[in-house]
């Protein structure tokens, strides 16, 4: 009787190990299955379109949250389409925005860094760099990027001339060296 119970364990225990085997061997055979059909020809083109188009919904649902200045709601918006878009482009320009009308400066100086070393011809992201820049009081480079802006498209109507913008950026400066605030000022 006690030999009977253990061929039936023993029975039962590679039967088990059996199943776990066949569903291991089968999960692996699965999951090449959807790596060759993922890395195809043929089906990468139908992954990038869907990357794509992800990406494009959420760069929509996003402008519209910017316009209607749900700042917060935008960004996370924005960095949905960032990460599902193969190449990203204008979202860092307008996530960049967003971070600084809600304040987050660093945030936005990355994302609009990144966004004029993409667009070296982009007027507006070099300006709007600039005015995060002097947001953290770096005003040499603030005043660098605004120059910039202004040799690419000399004087447009979203930026004054550049005696007005080295006029305010150094009366901030100088505030800042009166007010004591000399850990904000980067000259």
């Amino acid at each position: 009787m006690v030999a009977a119970t253990v061929w039936h364990a023993t029975i039962l225990l590679l039967l088990f190990l059996s199943i776990i085997i066949v569903l291991a061997i089968n999960k692996e055979i699965v999951m090449q299955i959807r790596r060759r059909w993922y890395n195809s020809t043929s089906n990468t083109g139908f992954v990038m379109r869907f990357r794509e188009t992800k990406a494009e919904s959420y760069y929509i649902e996003g402008k519209q949250l910017y316009d209607e200045e749900m700042y917060e709601e935008a960004i996370e918006a924005f960095s949905q389409s960032i990460s599902w878009a193969c190449h990203p482009s204008w979202v860092y320009y307008y996530r960049g925005i967003c971070y600084y009308h809600t304040y987050q400066w660093q945030l936005a100086i990355e994302d609009l860094e990144f966004f004029s070393s993409s667009y070296a011809d982009c007027a507006i992201g070099f300006y709007v760099y600039g005015l995060c820049l002097a947001a953290v009081r770096k005003y040499d480079f603030a005043l660098a990027m605004v120059e910039r802006a202004i040799k690419i498209e000399p004087l447009p109507e979203y930026i004054r001339s550049r005696k007005e913008i080295k006029e305010q950026l150094d009366i901030q400066f100088e505030k800042d060296l009166q007010n004591g605030n000399y850990a904000m000022v980067y000259r």
